[in-house]
């Protein structure tokens, strides 16, 4: 039986742990299918110890679990490890991809978008073999994990060369914030789909929509993974009315814009926010201006907020972001951001709001001509396997001789 990975937070009843943080795994060389096999058995037996509330070091000791998750994601550079079972799914073969760091750095991340590499990015280091997502209650349960998985990795060196089959070879860590707001000020997650049913019919990979040879993912979904560098510098400069119509959302009450005077004035829905209330999200009377309306005028559709949604469910996502802070160092001041995870049956859908013009097509947040508040630290998709009665760990037949159990 094949059931849908854990660490995606889609059913009615679920919230998104606070804490996030994504490990990347880069295979050897000369890694082979039985050598990463042996390291990913080991590692999720080592997760589903830390998901119990375990700790390798600490036995018999009780710690607390913290809501504690693990989510392996398969890259497309996976499938050409030797001995692999299963060819790279299609949905990860080109034109849906990141593109490499222009030799002199930068360059567009994804061909017809808006999104460029940051300054001072030589290299995209999320375009690797594996990854996986840790989520939690407390920044503990997730940099505990990447640290258990990093040892773990590093025990398994041979004597004589001195690798591993894997290694962590970067880690990028997250939150999400109390206020329910983003680094740019505004609410943000208003405008997703609906828990339960919705959510999980474009979250899920069905047979019918997956090519034959990649039939042993139904069940299982892809996760994108996007590190976005907000300029929160640039994004200060610009006034409220300004942010506001490239947002698509008043700041402070989050309701939706519908219009935008030639002085480039905003005006709300005049019925948001519900009386009594001072946002959207703190009165169940708002619930009908969390999804922004049809009828604005031109200026207004061409807002973050319109542009990528469109009211249409088979071409969204489901978004499972979180914020990111980085402390200055050494001739760089500090960073924010955010950590774009979303999930979908097919890129497709993604690539295809990222790259059309009429969604976010050659737009870096919103409008034709707007400042470029994000760029692309790191970023990459993943397939991740359903969970299957038998298996090791999520994706074990792609490595593994042993037969998993069907029921």
């Amino acid at each position: 039986m094949a059931e849908l990975p854990r660490g995606i937070y889609w059913d009615k009843g679920q919230t998104p742990p606070r804490c996030y943080a994504i490990g990347i795994l880069r295979a050897d060389q000369n890694a082979t299918s039985t050598g990463i096999d042996k390291a990913l058995a080991a590692l999720a037996v080592l997760w589903n110890e830390l998901r119990g509330g375990g700790i390798p070091t600490l036995q018999g000791a009780t710690t607390p679990t913290s809501s504690f998750e693990w989510l392996l994601g398969y890259g497309r550079k996976a499938f050409d490890i030797a001995g692999s079972n299963h060819p790279v799914p299609r949905k990860l073969r080109p034109p849906n991809g990141f593109n490499s760091v222009d030799p002199q750095g930068g360059g567009l991340a994804i061909d017809g978008s808006g999104l460029k590499f940051a300054e001072g990015i030589a290299q995209n280091l999320a375009t690797e073999q594996f990854c996986v997502q840790f989520t939690g209650d407390t920044p503990l349960s997730i940099a505990r994990a990447i640290v258990e998985t990093s040892l773990l990795l590093e025990s398994m060196r041979d004597a004589v060369t001195g690798k591993a089959p894997l290694m962590v070879s970067a880690s990028f860590t997250g939150f999400n914030r109390e206020d329910r707001r983003s680094w740019l000020d505004f609410h943000d997650g208003l405008s997703n789909l609906q828990s339960g049913a919705e959510r999980r019919s474009v979250i899920e990979a069905r047979p019918q929509g997956l090519a034959k040879s990649d039939k042993w993912l139904a069940g299982g979904t892809y996760m994108a993974f996007i590190r976005l560098r907000i300029d929160i510098r640039l994004w200060r400069t610009l006034t409220k009315d300004m942010q506001e119509s490239l947002v698509g959302r008043t700041k402070i009450s989050g309701c939706p814009v519908v219009a935008i005077d030639s002085a480039g004035v905003v005006a709300a829905d005049p019925l948001c926010p519900a009386y009594g209330a001072s946002e959207v999200d703190s009165a169940p009377a708002n619930a009908r201006f969390l999804e922004p309306p049809d009828a604005v005028d031109e200026k207004s559709r061409l807002s973050h907020v319109q542009r990528a949604n469109h009211h249409i469910v088979k071409q969204r996502i489901y978004r499972q972001g979180y914020e990111f802070f980085e402390n200055s160092a050494l001739g760089r001041p500090f960073e924010v951001g955010l950590n774009y995870v979303s999930f979908q049956e097919s890129p497709d859908r993604l690539f295809f709001m990222l790259k059309t013009d009429t969604w976010l097509g050659r737009t870096n947040f919103g409008g034709w001509a707007g400042p470029e508040i994000l760029h692309v630290v790191a970023g990459a998709i993943f397939v991740c396997p359903p969970i299957v009665d038998g298996e090791a760990y999520p994706g074990a037949s792609t490595f593994s001789s042993v037969e998993p159990l069907i029921s």
